[in-house]
């Protein structure tokens, strides 16, 4: 099974790039997504986060995770934010890795993976070739806040804290410019003939 890591910062277009693929018959695994709904589906990794942030990390009797809770505890304590990765990465590692033994189950022999902080997380040792989606800062700072009803402000904040365009270009086996100065599809496609 081969796997392709699609990576990004903030606003770069990632998921245009994952709903491409999907269309190109290219299952993608969107590890943000999976990672929201793991707090609330898996039992040890809810049971973890309650043994570290404490019960009302959770809502009452609920398996619903408290984010502004998460939120308010990271933002105050510097450690929380690394703590939380230690215990969501390898919730969404062993579910993406049988997720992709299920789609190898069904016939498929390329897959493809999409995380923000692909470089960072256990995720990456697990992909064949790494795609960069990026655009120029001013368009993600404006898709993000549109997407996420925030400041340009807040964005740039979040953007300052995530590995450099220019970092992640130089570690990249492919670059797709989701700028408007290259069309897409094509892009793909070529890209996907060399596993196809």
């Amino acid at each position: 099974m081969q796997t392709i890591g699609i990576t990004g910062g903030i606003g770069s277009g990632k998921s245009v790039i994952s709903h491409l693929l999907r269309l190109m018959n290219t299952p993608v695994y969107d590890s943000d997504f999976e990672a929201k709904r793991l707090y609330e589906t898996d039992a040890e990794l809810a049971g973890k986060m309650k043994m570290r942030f404490g019960e009302d990390i959770y809502y009452n009797g609920k398996n619903k995770l408290n984010r502004t809770r998460l939120a308010e505890i990271i933002f105050k304590d510097p450690h929380a934010l690394a703590d939380t990765n230690a215990l969501v990465h390898p919730a969404v590692t062993r579910h993406f890795e049988e997720w992709r033994h299920e789609q190898a189950l069904q016939g498929y022999s390329l897959v493809a993976v999409e995380s923000a902080i692909l470089f960072e997380s256990p995720l990456y040792p697990l992909v064949d070739s790494v795609w960069v989606v990026t655009a120029a800062e001013e368009q993600r700072l404006e898709r993000a806040a549109k997407r996420d009803g925030v400041s340009s402000g807040a964005v740039a904040e979040r953007i300052g804290r995530q590995m450099a365009q220019e970092e992640m270009i130089r570690r990249a086996d492919a670059v797709i410019s989701n700028d408007g100065s290259e069309l897409l599809i094509p892009r793909i496609a070529g890209l996907l003939k060399q596993f196809r």
